[in-house]
């Protein structure tokens, strides 16, 4: 539990990241929040916060404080937008999106985001596989290349989510 006391961890900012990509929804940072405030003496503001907030709007103003914390002592805010893409790559893995659907929102993300991949990229590949569905031929090539394209941020986010779930073990 001492991570959650060290901003130099940026717990906030993972949470931002997952909850805004829509992989953590509400009661998951709920019920992170509550059972950590029961196993301390003084649960700090944000915390208790994070507790109640019920969307991601309500969310970012809980954290708000902690992020601050972390961007102080790390001279500067993370960028999210790779852990974003990550995050919305796992959701297309668990089957919340179509293929389609994914590379839609991940160009999004990509387009108006601070990761490093770039929206045309995501953009072309989208193209590439409509035309694929439209001529009724296999996706399967391009289901892999997404998968290579994508391992790098999916590798980023599972490693933010097992640290997020490693503070409730400690």
């Amino acid at each position: 539990m001492d991570e959650l006391f060290d901003t130099r961890l940026p717990v906030s900012q993972y949470w931002i990241a997952a909850a805004s990509s829509g992989f953590a929804p509400p009661d998951s940072w709920r019920s992170w929040a509550d059972a950590l405030i029961l196993r301390l003496d003084n649960a700090p503001m944000w915390l208790v916060n994070l507790s109640l907030a019920n969307d991601v709007g309500a969310l970012l103003v809980a954290l708000s404080s902690k992020r601050d914390e972390e961007a102080i002592a790390q001279g500067d805010f993370i960028s999210i937008g790779n852990a974003k893409l990550g995050y919305l790559y796992l959701r297309y893995e668990r089957a919340d999106y179509s293929l389609c659907e994914f590379l839609e929102a991940a160009g999004s993300e990509a387009d108006g985001g601070t990761g490093d991949l770039q929206c045309e990229e995501i953009y072309a590949l989208l193209n590439d596989v409509e035309e694929a569905i439209r001529r009724q031929q296999s996706v399967a090539q391009f289901e892999a290349q997404v998968r290579l394209l994508f391992a790098p941020y999916a590798t980023s986010a599972v490693q933010q989510w097992a640290t997020i779930e490693s503070i409730l073990a400690d």
